[in-house]
């Protein structure tokens, strides 16, 4: 099997790319504003504590590992469970054993608000994947792992 060939980005497709990523993320954040009006009520950082505890924690999860997802400290993670709690979208749990240690769970509410959360973004995903050939789709999703892997930190080339 030949090895794959590696694409040399230019300056202005990264300039494209960047700009792509900037309208990708404006229309990500509206489809979420619009989940800051009643019924549902949430702010940006509610709805991002809430699909962290449905795709990464199996709908359960700890104050301290919300504060890390959020890039926030205890306190500000404590207030977002405790405001989530009160709408009854999750249940926020004190360890028997080590009563420092508060377990996060989304309820039924919390569940379904969080799985319609994530259909406002799967959905139009999808869709656009299946305009294009799944070669095209391969390549897209190879990218973005390198891309996250790269903003994540695990490559040292971003600031250099």
């Amino acid at each position: 099997m030949a090895a794959a060939k590696h694409h040399f980005c230019s300056e202005q497709e990264g300039r494209e790319f960047y700009r792509l990523f900037r309208e990708a993320t404006r229309a990500t954040l509206g489809a979420f504003r619009n989940f800051s009006e009643s019924p549902y009520d949430l702010s940006l950082t509610d709805v991002r504590a809430l699909l962290y505890l449905e795709q990464h924690t199996a709908g359960t999860g700890s104050i301290g590992e919300l504060a890390k997802e959020l890039h926030s400290s205890l306190g500000w993670a404590s207030r977002v469970a405790d405001s989530l709690a009160k709408d009854g979208l999750i249940d926020s749990v004190r360890d028997k054993r080590d009563r420092r240690l508060v377990h996060l769970k989304l309820t039924e509410k919390g569940a379904q608000t969080a799985h319609l959360l994530s259909a406002s973004l799967q959905k139009p995903i999808t869709a656009s994947l299946s305009e294009i050939p799944a070669r095209q789709s391969k390549a897209i999703s190879q990218f973005l792992r390198s891309f996250v892997k790269r903003m994540n930190g695990q490559t040292s080339d971003i600031l250099h």
